[in-house]
């Protein structure tokens, strides 16, 4: 069985597309093996992933998987080559990155119901190099590891449960020629918890989701210059945030919505003696103006055509907090000229 999934994402959030082909065989009774090999717009290559299915309707849904990272790296960098003028410095791995990852997802058939998922990716080790200078040179380790998990209650036409996610990515980032000096570690943590709800009465459908989470980002060293920020980081962030829709809908026919979104950031200035001072963060680096107090507060009205194969939607947000918190950065006289600033249109087709 062939399989094609494709994301195409422009908006406030994102702006990436990504492709992904499929095959898998069903050589037994519940058993399957796949492969699936993914493009992105901006990775220059590509992965391919070996998978192992096994599936049963009183057991549930399990998957192992073998992703094999930047498959062709070695074969663009390095024998077909690369212009110095399209791309300075290549890249040459000495140890290729490879995830692992698993996922088991518990029968549809029961009232409650989990899903699990884990992936782990190995240290890698990975030599970049100029074209041109032959001291232009530094090695670079990195490891990343994901998990989440997820339990849901159904009853009639409504389900509600809990969610966790977690991430988490080192890099170690060590000069080898004598013009990059650069020798640091960089640690990035995020978690997420947090409650949903949703359900149907008639043609009303809805859902409700909230979290709690924390974001850290640490960044010590000797020297940064390679860096993208380059200094010590010590950044500490609670998050919280809700999501909210309520649809009035047919099979088929017209529908109406409404959606309300926040997020909330706490920052612990005393962890970062560098902060602004003004109740923004990292304002002197970035050029950009990173909010800390309640903030991103927006509503966004919506109204489409269902039709039996796909929907149409068309929407506008507004932004119920103005941005604000931001006036002190950029003063404006008239605030109302920040409320709508989200108008977007969605095309979603299914068969």
């Amino acid at each position: 069985m062939f399989t094609f999934n494709a994301v195409l994402q422009q908006d406030g959030q994102a702006t990436r597309s990504f492709l992904e082909l499929g095959y898998t065989w069903h050589f037994a009774a519940h058993h399957s093996l796949g492969v699936r090999h993914t493009f992105s717009e901006y990775k220059r290559d590509l992965d391919l992933t070996a998978l192992y299915e096994y599936s049963r309707s009183d057991l549930g849904d399990v998957e192992v998987a073998l992703a094999l990272q930047n498959l062709y790296s070695d074969l663009l960098d390095q024998q077909l080559g690369i212009f110095p003028g399209h791309r300075e410095v290549i890249r040459d791995y000495v140890r290729r990155p490879y995830l692992l990852s698993f996922s088991y997802a518990s029968p549809d058939q029961y009232s409650l119901r989990g899903e699990l998922f884990g992936a782990i990716q190995p240290t890698s080790q990975a030599t970049y190099a100029s074209q041109s200078s032959p001291e232009y040179r530094y090695r670079d380790d990195r490891r990343l590891h994901i998990f989440g998990a997820l339990l849901e209650y159904r009853y009639a036409s409504f389900s509600g449960g809990l969610f966790y996610k977690r991430d988490g990515s080192w890099l170690r980032r060590h000069g080898e020629g004598e013009e990059v000096a650069s020798d640091y570690t960089s640690r990035q943590l995020f978690q997420r918890l947090g409650p949903f709800l949703k359900g149907r009465l008639g043609s009303f459908r809805g859902k409700v989701r909230g979290f709690v989470g924390f974001y850290q980002d640490d960044q010590t060293g000797e020297n940064y210059s390679t860096s993208l920020v380059p200094q010590e980081i010590d950044y500490h962030e609670g998050q919280w945030g809700a999501h909210a829709q309520l649809f009035y809908e047919f099979d088929t026919g017209p529908l109406i919505g409404l959606e309300y979104a926040s997020f909330l950031r706490r920052y612990d200035r005393e962890d970062d003696p560098r902060g602004s001072g003004n109740g923004l963060v990292f304002w002197d680096w970035t050029g950009q103006a990173w909010g800390l107090g309640p903030s991103n507060y927006g509503l966004a009205g919506q109204l489409g055509y269902q039709f039996s194969q796909g929907k149409i939607v068309l929407g506008i947000g507004y932004d119920i907090d103005g941005d604000d918190n931001l006036n002190d950065v950029y003063p404006r006289k008239d605030l109302s000229t920040t409320r709508f600033d989200g108008a977007f249109g969605r095309l979603v087709l299914t068969w």
